[in-house]
């Protein structure tokens, strides 16, 4: 028990030496009257930038996303949205036309289906039309 207590003491001794040299440590003298420089804004980046690693998620994240940026009326959120009907997986582009509709921008959709026409599509509009 003794070595433990001797372990113990040591860390503690040490934290205090770190913390009190943190606390009064000297540092470098700041020219009088000078404030340090604010970093600039970033840029904000462009929206296929922003939503980049959006394919990287799995499945169920980009659900969730998804039905999270529905909630969101922007441009950013409409952008991800429609890039999600382009999604491989029908789970998530369904999750994409839901939250459209749900938005009241289910013209989207429709416009999203009249400019790619096919069975997916197709299947997309009629899944949507059992939700509603």
């Amino acid at each position: 028990m003794a070595p433990l207590l001797t372990v113990v003491a040591g860390l503690f001794a040490v934290g205090a030496a770190a913390g009190a040299y943190a606390a009064f440590a000297p540092r470098p003298p700041r020219a009088e009257g000078s404030q340090p420089h604010p970093e600039p804004e970033p840029e904000p980046l462009p929206i296929a930038a922003r939503f980049g690693e959006f394919g990287a998620l799995p499945e169920s994240a980009r659900c969730d996303l998804i039905f999270s940026m529905g909630a969101i009326d922007d441009e950013a959120s409409r952008s991800l949205l429609l890039h999600a009907l382009d999604d491989p997986s029908e789970a998530v582009a369904l999750a994409a036309a839901r939250a459209f509709a749900r938005a009241g921008s289910i013209g989207e959709v429709h416009r999203y289906a009249s400019e790619r026409p096919g069975h997916r599509t197709h299947a997309l509009l009629q899944t949507l039309a059992m939700l509603e």
